[in-house]
């Protein structure tokens, strides 16, 4: 395994002028630009014109059609990568709280993200979860990304190198017909081995998607429930009665950005009935949600990220892996590890972290 390469930085280019200085010259030179050839124009009957900066693309909101997100009148043969932020939060400490934030801000620098992350909530008697939707009603309403991933904090990206405009791209294009049935799509989730897990989820970011919300608020007031029962509810109905939401959301498979280890045996099942939704070494996330209930230790969550925190595939990282089918559990692995950048205490590290998993690991430092 080779650790992710620290970039050297460039020294901070000189300023001569403090920058409010510089931005004051600026408009006294335009002011006086504009002012001499006012001067010439009425003097001389001279026609002129002049061409000022233009500002940033993100300080522009246009929408041509009100009823459409601004970026589905874009131009279609664009090439610009979507703006992407990444949300979560963490209110107290854990044993693993560095190893998920250093997870994500790797994660998010490496693809030009943003990483959003709070880490206190207000004192409201809404359960704890319901603070996603603030948090996502936040970063809608700044205008600056396109589309924002939800992510639960007790997750590990697993596979640097997998860029989300992919995954967004491919919901959106299975099962809709049309770029018009595309753009009526603001959310995106997954299921698990029940019909809705709320752990890991992409959103269009425009008011419109706070359209469900809305109808997921109301629906607690009907019914007291966590939000992810409630979001549950407005997209599943009891009855098989009609959504409300219907058209509006795409369901992807849980192994896009939702996978469970094989400790926590709720995966999503195919029409054949057979489990799809286990997480395996190369998928993109890997989430231990209610790990409390099925790892019989007392820090299951951290047990379970100081285990899997050796099978991130790194975007520069090269291992070979050789598994035989016999056996339980992750079976019998025999595995290469080379530390490009440390010593044998760290190599020590890796030995402990696979100790007992059923993996042979052999480090070279």
């Amino acid at each position: 395994m080779s650790y992710p390469r620290t970039k050297s930085l460039s020294p901070p280019r000189r300023r001569l002028l403090p920058r409010h200085s510089t931005h004051t010259l600026k408009a006294f030179l335009i002011t006086l630009t504009l002012a001499l050839l006012t001067f010439l124009h009425y003097k001389h009957d001279i026609p002129y014109t002049l061409a000022l900066p233009q500002l940033p693309h993100h300080y522009h909101h246009q929408d041509q059609n009100p009823g459409l997100p601004a970026e589905a009148n874009a131009n279609e043969s664009s090439s610009a990568p979507p703006r992407i932020a990444l949300i979560t939060f963490t209110t107290t400490p854990t044993s693993y709280t560095h190893l998920s934030l250093s997870n994500k801000a790797h994660y998010a620098n490496l693809h030009n993200y943003t990483l959003l992350v709070d880490y206190e909530i207000p004192n409201t008697n809404d359960d704890i979860m319901w603070h996603k939707f603030s948090m996502l009603s936040s970063a809608i309403a700044s205008e600056r990304y396109d589309w924002i991933w939800w992510l639960d904090f007790d997750t590990l990206i697993t596979n640097m190198s997998t860029p989300l405009s992919n995954i967004i791209s491919t919901a959106l294009t299975t099962g809709t017909n049309n770029t018009m049935e595309q753009n009526k799509v603001d959310w995106l989730l997954t299921p698990d081995c029940h019909s809705l897990n709320a752990g890991s989820f992409l959103v269009r970011a425009h008011p419109r998607s706070l359209e469900f919300v809305d109808l997921v608020r109301q629906a607690y007031l009907r019914n007291a429930q966590s939000e992810q029962d409630c979001m549950r509810d407005v997209l599943f109905p009891a009855n098989d009665a009609p959504s409300a939401y219907a058209g509006r959301f795409a369901m992807m498979p849980q192994k896009s950005v939702n996978a469970f280890p094989e400790e926590i045996e709720c995966w999503e099942k195919n029409a054949e009935g057979m489990e799809v939704g286990k997480w395996e070494r190369g998928d993109f996330v890997v989430h231990f949600a209610g790990a409390w209930a099925w790892v019989k230790e007392k820090d299951a969550t951290g047990v379970l990220m100081q285990k899997y925190r050796g099978m991130v595939v790194w975007e520069d990282e090269e291992v070979e892996v050789d598994e035989e089918e016999e056996g339980e559990g992750w079976g019998h692995w025999d595995v290469e590890v080379e530390i490009a950048r440390g010593n044998e205490e760290d190599g020590k590290m890796v030995e402990n972290i696979w100790r007992g998993s059923g993996v042979s690991v052999s480090v070279s430092v």
